[in-house]
């Protein structure tokens, strides 16, 4: 049985051409383009689907990335607009983002792949492992807080930009999540799926690394997740 891959894009933010969206476009791109090397590689495990809210019309979209986006093999894309919560909570955004394409999707997989292109991969061992093995497969991150200056506790948290988890949970998941109670409680997706995980017992296999270099544009700087 093939395993769907979704890849949660944010394409309106290159459609000028400031330095910043240039960036991101070769970003996308990049991360694009190692899809199309993994198709190649594993031709018959993976079905890939392209998902953006943040834009209806996908002519405006760079050439370099309808370039990419056209070697993908059996690419199905899901564009519509509905960034409004997005532009404040990228998680919420997120989770829009996978109940627009998991009602496409519907049933047809047992496994999800949630890979946001804007990262580079290291290498493929990431899915090479799923494969050898389906599981849900995700990396925690365990940091040590202060708060207040006082006490310290540690947060605990799924990195969401590369995860494999089955179908209905995830399904499961975004039909549960309130978007407004998100923003107004300013929720971080990373530390509500874990607690899902944990409140719903689901199993899971955790491995130390992704493999992906992570763009932190809030201090412009590239992290290995």
């Amino acid at each position: 049985m093939k395993t769907a891959i979704i890849l949660p894009t944010a394409f309106i933010t290159t459609t000028n051409s400031n330095t910043d969206s240039k960036n991101r476009i070769d970003q996308y791109a990049g991360g694009l383009e190692q899809m199309i090397v993994l198709a190649r590689k594993h031709p018959m495990d993976f079905d890939f689907y392209l998902v953006d809210s943040t834009l209806a019309d996908p002519s405006v979209i760079d050439d370099k990335i309808k370039n990419v986006l056209s070697k993908i093999p059996n690419l199905k894309t899901c564009f519509f607009l509905n960034n409004e919560a997005g532009r404040k909570n990228k998680g919420a955004g997120l989770i829009i983002q996978w109940q627009k394409i998991l009602s496409v999707i519907g049933e047809r997989y047992k496994y999800i792949i949630s890979f946001e292109p804007r990262q580079k991969l290291e290498n493929f061992i990431f899915f090479e492992r799923f494969l050898s093995d389906p599981n849900n497969y995700f990396r925690v991150e365990r940091v040590l807080v202060r708060k207040y200056k006082i006490f310290t506790f540690r947060l605990v948290q799924i990195m969401t930009g590369l995860v494999a988890i089955e179908s209905l949970e995830l399904k499961k998941y975004v039909d549960n999540v309130s978007i407004k109670w998100m923003l107004m409680m300013k929720i971080s997706i990373e530390r509500d799926l874990y607690k899902f995980i944990i409140n719903n017992r689901l199993s899971y296999k955790e491995v130390p690394y992704l493999n992906v270099i992570w763009h932190d544009s809030f201090n412009d700087k590239l992290i290995r997740i």
